[in-house]
């Protein structure tokens, strides 16, 4: 679990526009450079998704998350949804950021009201 602080750092970076420039060159040259992309993902993507599978698998094991969820499918939706904030062309501060994300864990079910 992170902290509070460790989330307020994550939404500022999230937010920074050099960050977001970074994420868009990244997937911009995926393909032409697909190393770029290999090394990017098992450095930072695949750590997260291992963090957030065993954050996920005890939301489902404590009873928050249904049984059969499919931990995959909602990572993926999850990362498509801030994905697709980083990646619009409106300025995004960190606050901003952290109330998407929050409504985004709360209409999954990750967060009550």
């Amino acid at each position: 679990m992170t902290s509070w602080r460790e989330d307020r750092l994550k939404c500022r970076v999230s937010a920074d526009p050099r960050f977001r420039a970074l994420v868009a060159r990244v997937l911009g040259t995926s393909r032409s450079h697909p190393s770029i992309m290999d090394t990017y993902w098992r450095s930072h993507v695949q750590p997260r998704r291992e963090a957030t599978r065993a954050l996920l698998g005890r939301a489902r094991d404590s009873g928050a998350l249904p049984a059969d969820t499919d931990l995959d499918v909602l990572m993926d939706t999850m990362a498509g949804a801030a994905l697709y904030r980083l990646m619009q062309p409106d300025d995004l501060d960190a606050g901003g950021m952290r109330r998407y994300l929050e409504t985004l864990y709360r209409q999954i079910g990750l967060l009550t009201r």
